[in-house]
């Protein structure tokens, strides 16, 4: 698909038709025709898909070796110099590979002065050329098992199933079956079942009729439908074939619209981008979140500290003032051998025996003469344990211990001994 649509354009014999597509519609915004491939009006930087006359390209049914595949597919050329009219080096040869486990693979050539003049004129209506493939290959191909036959108009139109990509069939309709088209069926590696043709009248399904006993002799099915809209209208309809059928390879490759090249890589290059944003925004909000929460303890952090020092005038760095009053608390108490009073000695003691690994203290009172402790701990046996090992050095009373889910939530009174 490409996207934002496309202009389709049928170059035959007798002039050229075009129809302007929109993405994802079969139906055309406006088709017409003209005299030639510059008459179209497709606006500069239109993207166009070109469908080319089928008499001027043939598909060749190649056998792969089973070793030395890529080296063989270099030298394609002269594996079918027997079976064209000119010069290999005149042709542009475009392997077309489906099924990598098929023995033969199908090969289409174009001669290379026919696909440069159409290149050319391209560039000199300033297009984006996005396709360039024959009319038979535009045919919808619906299956392995059915091939599809248009015999509304002349040349006589043949859709095959992979490796057999079809071809032009010469003459005229007739009640006999074409012989090209026998030929084609009787050697195919994978013949069909079904046969399905398009006719534009009675009198040509007349004619058809003739042909049932034949294929039946092949165990193939008959199926038909009338149409009486022209060629060019009804392959306009077509979706556009697999990037595969795509003339445009080897040096012309560089010719394909990027935006058509890369349309397949865009849903997943769309994930990848979504996830990205989404990896920055809760990046952003886990940084804010954590900011806020940082912002917030600080505040109480200081609040906490003008509660307890009310004649502080400059508070700078409340934690770095509370741990160089413990320091120089600790130090004279150890020079003097005094047994220190208050807030700051108490927080001192109470921090060389409860272990943070098992505990948290949640809140902190001081009223002048005591702390009063609501502490998270492990089990009852760890909250007697702090409690005989605070007893060494204070006075410590358990006010209240409650089991809160996995814990033990509990009060504690503690105050200098006595």
């Amino acid at each position: 698909m490409i996207r934002g649509g496309y202009w389709w354009i049928y170059i035959t014999a007798s002039g050229v038709n075009w129809a302007q597509m929109i993405s994802g519609d079969t139906v055309p915004v406006k088709e017409g025709s003209c005299d030639d491939l510059l008459s179209v009006p497709a606006p500069e930087g239109a993207n166009v898909v070109i469908c080319l006359q089928g008499a001027r390209i043939r598909t060749f049914q190649v056998e792969l070796p089973r070793k030395n595949k890529k080296k063989f597919l270099g030298s394609i050329a002269y594996v079918l110099e027997d079976k064209l009219l000119k010069s290999p080096d005149e042709y542009h040869f475009v392997p077309v590979i489906q099924d990598n486990k098929s023995n033969h693979i199908a090969v289409a050539a174009i001669e290379k002065s026919d696909l440069d003049l159409y290149v050319s004129r391209c560039k000199e209506k300033v297009w984006q050329v996005n396709m360039i493939t024959a009319d038979y290959i535009y045919i919808e191909s619906e299956g392995e098992k059915r091939w599809v036959l248009d015999v509304t108009e002349y040349p006589i139109l043949l859709r095959g199933s992979y490796p057999e990509m079809g071809s032009v069939l010469s003459g005229e309709l007739s009640s006999h079956l074409h012989p090209v088209l026998r030929l084609a069926l009787e050697n195919a590696e994978s013949p069909p079942s079904e046969l399905h043709i398009r006719i534009k009248n009675d009198e040509q399904s007349k004619l058809i009729d003739g042909w049932v006993s034949a294929l039946n002799d092949l165990d193939i099915q008959v199926t038909r439908s009338t149409d009486s809209r022209p060629r060019a209208s009804w392959l306009a309809r077509n979706p556009i074939p697999g990037i595969e059928m795509n003339f445009l390879t080897g040096k012309y490759s560089n010719l394909i619209s990027r935006q058509y090249s890369y349309t397949r890589f865009i849903p997943a290059a769309g994930l990848t981008i979504l996830i990205i944003i989404m990896f920055f925004l809760q990046y952003e909000l886990e940084t804010n979140r954590i900011e806020t929460e940082y912002n917030n303890l600080r505040s109480e952090q200081e609040n906490i500290y003008m509660e307890l020092f009310p004649g502080t005038k400059n508070l700078i760095d409340p934690r770095y003032q509370m741990e160089q009053a413990l320091l120089q608390l600790q130090s004279s108490a150890q020079q003097q051998n005094i047994r220190a009073t208050g807030f700051l000695p108490l927080v001192e003691i109470m921090a060389r025996h409860i272990d943070p690994s098992i505990s948290t203290i949640e809140k902190i009172n001081y009223d002048g003469s005591k702390i009063i402790m609501d502490i998270n701990i492990k089990d009852y046996e760890s909250l007697e344990d702090i409690q005989k090992r605070l007893s060494s050095e204070l006075d410590v009373t358990i006010e209240s211990a409650d089991i809160l889910g996995d814990s033990v939530q509990s009060e504690l009174h503690v105050r200098i001994k006595t």
